[in-house]
């Protein structure tokens, strides 16, 4: 039961159920059953590490063509750090389904980060090698959708900093324009008072704002802009080739 509940979240089917058992088997259940034929899950935890690693790696490469290596490199570090994949592994509840030894239960084990870190790589490598020829796209697949949403936040984190400042300095760097902010309308009484500010790149506009006062309508819309510049779609845009160099190197670190 517990199994097939695991392969539904995981929206995949093991042929050989014994490696998923083996995944979820932490050492210290083997010290209370030694008669346990299947072995812990460290080999397998050591082999969805690197699988991971490769898979996000991958996903940044393809997702940001201008990226610099050390930019992407710092990414995926965020991408596959422990506390990232044991929130991944909580999403799948791993800690409530490892055997382990009661003495780790009573201290905690379940909902240990390191552990379910742990657990969640020994997941993948035991998927990798079930799904055969087709492995890394299996992987790809299951993990794909799991880093979407904590990239995005890394780069909002990034740029919601003064998106204004790195807007200009990504701007005035690798396109030698300056950005120019122009307000469109002031909407309210002069007590309350809002702005709509546009932002515009070579006669381009690229971003809009719309905040209590216009240092916040330009930061809003230096942000729209920013994530122009972030996907490549800004070069579209200002009709304009893709770049040669980083957009990432500008970024705040």
């Amino acid at each position: 039961m517990m199994l097939e509940l695991l392969q539904n979240r995981l929206a995949y089917q093991f042929h050989n159920l014994d490696l998923l058992e083996q995944a979820l088997t932490h050492r210290s259940y083997l010290n209370e059953n030694p008669e346990y034929a299947l072995g812990h899950n460290e080999r397998l935890e050591f082999l969805g590490d690197s699988v991971i690693g490769f898979i996000a790696g991958h996903f940044l490469f393809s997702r940001f063509p201008s990226f610099s290596e050390g930019y992407m490199t710092r990414l995926r570090a965020g991408l596959v750090r422990t506390e990232t994949l044991a929130e991944f592994g909580k999403i799948l509840e791993l800690g409530e389904m490892l055997k382990m030894a009661k003495g780790e239960v009573d201290s905690g084990g379940r909902t240990r980060r390191s552990l379910i870190c742990d657990a969640f790589e020994a997941v993948v490598g035991a998927m990798y090698l079930d799904s055969g020829d087709i492995g890394l796209e299996t992987i790809r697949n299951f993990l794909i959708p799991l880093f979407e949403p904590v990239l995005d936040e890394m780069l909002r984190n990034k740029t919601d900093t003064d998106a204004k400042t790195l807007f200009q300095e990504w701007s005035q760097s690798e396109l030698h324009l300056t950005p120019v902010y122009r307000t469109i309308a002031g909407i309210g009484p002069e007590h309350d008072r809002s702005y709509v500010i546009e932002v515009i790149l070579n006669d381009v506009p690229l971003g809009w704002g719309n905040g209590r006062s216009k240092q916040a309508s330009e930061q809003d819309a230096a942000r729209q802009a920013m994530n122009l510049a972030l996907s490549g779609e800004i070069y579209t845009l200002l009709g304009l080739p893709q770049p040669s160099s980083d957009i990432a190197d500008l970024l705040p670190d």
